[in-house]
Order: structure tokens, then C-alpha cells, then sequence
């Protein structure tokens, strides 16, 4: 049997496998306190504390549905149990069911079975989730992303037909085939966009508007272009330019749609 070296030294770190999953190797999924145990490694009290909070951090990501996820469910069997007055025992102290004449009478609880569920996160949604907060694996993270087939960084993909705003828009065209075709809907995300950063200006009404072209350079750059001209039959010659598709656009981007 060949035993993995990696995954010893990131289950022994984080302490918080069961033998079961040792045993198995690299899952497919973890807990969040997996993953915080993970992507904070260290036996420190300062490093202990980061991990906690970023155990929350994942959990409320789960909760508010930022981050993809699955719920797991575990069951265990609680055992019967009895329980025998002593001494000191007095009704005012004792299930009230189990009270004869003011005196405590032993009583034996039934076993039965308890389920608890638990966040399971795959990871190329934590992936996803992770690149979204701007921070990069662990060495042990890392590891798992390339022993599961993950990218990093991830490769999102993007539905052409839910493009609703900027961001969506940057990672579609990125991504998708050169020459690709924009559609009217595209067209106007950039147009509200290059708008909201104030990439238009005129010296008075009647004049011609000018492309503020720091601003333009900045979304062709942030789009994959290598040259701020190749916006430039996008944008056209003024803000006005498709106004009725540009008023859903920018109501898209600022909530107001």
C-alpha cells in the first residue's frame, strides 16, 4: 500500500479526521472546520483563533447560500440510560414524572437515534469561494485541488444567457472564444459600466463627448484585451448611444432594476 505523504501530514496538522476518513485518503468534500483546519494550519493559540473564525466564516457562507454546498447527515444511537436518586435527591430536583409520594423513583431513558447535519463542501466550490475572498490555498489545500482535478486559479464558467452585470461580464469574455460575437445585452453591461466609472465627458451641451481613456484602458485590460481600441466600436460615440438597453443595464449593476 502506498501511503500518501501529504495527506498524513495535513490529516496529523489539522486533527479533526476521523480513522474512517485517514484511512480513506484525499475526500471528496469537507466540513467547514476541515477547511479551516487546512487552509490555516499551525498548532498556535493566535493561528487556533484564525481558524475558528474562519470555520464561522465558511459555515455563514453555507448558511446565506455564498458558498455551494451539500448537507450531510450523520447518525449515532444515544445509548439507554439509568438514573438512580441519591442521597441529596428531592423532588424539587427530579422529572416531576418520576415523582411518587414526594419521593424520586429511578427511571431508565429508551435508546434512540440522533441525527445531525453538517455542511459538506466540494472543492470547486470552495475554490470558487476562496478566489472570490481574494486569498489563496494553503499548501494543503493546494494539494487537494490538484488531487481532485480542481484549477487554480478556478476557471468559473459563466452562462452567455444570465449575464446580468460587470463582473459576469469580465469572466464570460475572458473565457469564451476570440471574435465571439457580443450580444446587445453585453454591449449594454460595458456601456453602463464604462458610464458608472465616469468614462464620459463634454465640455458643455452640444458638444461632442470624449472617451476618458484611463478608464477605457482599465476595462480592456480587465476584459483580456491587449489594446483599450477594442472597445471602442462597443462604446461608440457617446452615452446616449442605446439608451432604453443601457437604462436595464445600469439597473442591473446598481440594484434599481
Amino acid at each position: 500500500m502506498i501511503v500518501d505523504l501529504r495527506w498524513l501530514d495535513a490529516w496529523s496538522e489539522a486533527g479533526c479526521f476521523s480513522q474512517a476518513e485517514k484511512d480513506a485518503g484525499w475526500p471528496d468534500a469537507m466540513k467547514p472546520e476541515q477547511l479551516a483546519a487546512l487552509q490555516r494550519p499551525g498548532k498556535e493559540l493566535e493561528q487556533k483563533r484564525k481558524r475558528a473564525r474562519l470555520a464561522s466564516a465558511i459555515d455563514t457562507a453555507c448558511k446565506q447560500g455564498a458558498l455551494v454546498h451539500a448537507v450531510g447527515v450523520k447518525q449515532f444511537v444515544q445509548p439507554s440510560k439509568t438514573y438512580n436518586p441519591g442521597f441529596s435527591t428531592t423532588a424539587e430536583n427530579w422529572p416531576a414524572a418520576y415523582v411518587r409520594d414526594g419521593r424520586p423513583l429511578a427511571y431508565t431513558t429508551e435508546a434512540r437515534t440522533i441525527e445531525t447535519r453538517f455542511f459538506s463542501i466540494a472543492p470547486g466550490d470552495f475554490a470558487a469561494w476562496l478566489h472570490a475572498a481574494h486569498e489563496e490555498p494553503s499548501a494543503p489545500i493546494a494539494v487537494w485541488f490538484e488531487v481532485r482535478g480542481v484549477a487554480w486559479p478556478p476557471v468559473l464558467a459563466v452562462d452567455a444567457d444570465t449575464v446580468a452585470d460587470w463582473p459576469g461580464l469580465v469572466v464570460l469574455v475572458k473565457n469564451r472564444k476570440k471574435g465571439t460575437r457580443w450580444t446587445e445585452g453585453e454591449v449594454a453591461i460595458l456601456r453602463a459600466e464604462f458610464a458608472r466609472r465616469g468614462g464620459w465627458s463634454r465640455e458643455a451641451n452640444g458638444q461632442p463627448w470624449v472617451k476618458n481613456s484611463s478608464i477605457q484602458s482599465d476595462m480592456a485590460t480587465e476584459l483580456g484585451f491587449s489594446a483599450r481600441s477594442a472597445l471602442d466600436r462597443h462604446l461608440g460615440d457617446g452615452p446616449d448611444r442605446g439608451s432604453a438597453v443601457m437604462s436595464s443595464a445600469v439597473g442591473a449593476l446598481t440594484g434599481t432594476r
